[in-house]
């Protein structure tokens, strides 16, 4: 929001070209555990890895998330089939698995690129703004990406209720995330420009965050002509910029 330190994640190792091919242009130093490939895109930084043409594995792999991220924006998880994701991607059933050990580590894979996908939606604040606007910027980046991405973020989340280790790799995130924000908050409380504890900054980052986050699922559930995310952002705005700086912002432009 405001709602990214290193994730140590290890999940159980899944024999598919997801780990060998994250091996090859990011080899783990001789002596040192290889990490799954979870841990290790999350971990990525800026640093622009070593590059490689796609391979075929690659690019099957590729085409069996892209089917699982269009099935989902319709259906439910429980009713995907592997025979559904391997036809999307020109596979036979068989040949699904030598790429995914089931349909929960496709959803696993997913998690990667919506995590990102967040990361840059609540990313660093933007200098060239004020403090509201950036408030602004991150909410309506999160609300984008549940309008665009709804139906998938519930199906992860509802994975991530019964799967240890998505479950920790989603809790890493968020803490790696809101760490981030509570860190600004602390700089803003140093400067005299928010309000002091309390509550921490980490408490305060954690209550707002879980607001946005859970007004976003639950606006992505409505029918279509009854979400209003420009509203919805301007509301959950408002209630941060009162609770951060103690202030009203001003009236919203649009309320008459």
């Amino acid at each position: 929001m405001l709602a990214a330190g290193p994730i140590n994640l290890q999940l159980p190792h899944e024999h598919h070209p997801l780990d060998q091919a994250a091996a090859d242009p990011y080899p783990a130093p001789s002596g040192e555990p290889k990490i799954s490939t979870l841990a290790l895109v999350a971990n990525r930084t800026a640093t622009a890895p070593r590059k490689r043409a796609p391979s075929k594995g690659d690019l099957k792999e590729a085409a069996i998330l892209d089917a699982a991220w269009l099935l989902l924006a319709k259906r439910p998880l429980a009713t995907i089939t592997v025979a559904e994701l391997a036809a999307g991607a020109g596979l036979s059933r068989p040949a699904f698995y030598f790429y995914f050990d089931s349909i929960e580590a496709v959803v696993r894979a997913l998690a990667l690129r919506t995590a990102n996908d967040l990361r840059v939606a609540l990313g660093p604040a933007d200098t060239t703004l004020s403090a509201r606007d950036n408030i602004r910027r991150r909410i309506g980046g999160l609300l984008a990406r549940w309008k665009a991405d709804g139906a998938r973020m519930r199906a992860i989340a509802a994975l991530a209720e019964h799967d240890a280790n998505l479950r920790r790799f989603w809790s890493e995130v968020n803490d790696e995330i809101n760490g981030a924000l509570a860190a600004e908050i602390e700089v803003l409380r140093a400067g005299g420009r928010a309000l002091p504890s309390p509550p921490t900054a980490s408490s305060l980052v954690a209550a707002l965050s879980a607001m946005v986050w859970r007004s976003g699922y639950e606006m992505s559930l409505l029918p279509a002509r009854q979400r209003d995310y420009e509203e919805l952002a301007e509301t959950l705005t408002e209630v941060a910029v009162r609770a951060i700086f103690g202030e009203v912002s001003g009236p919203d432009p649009t309320v008459s």
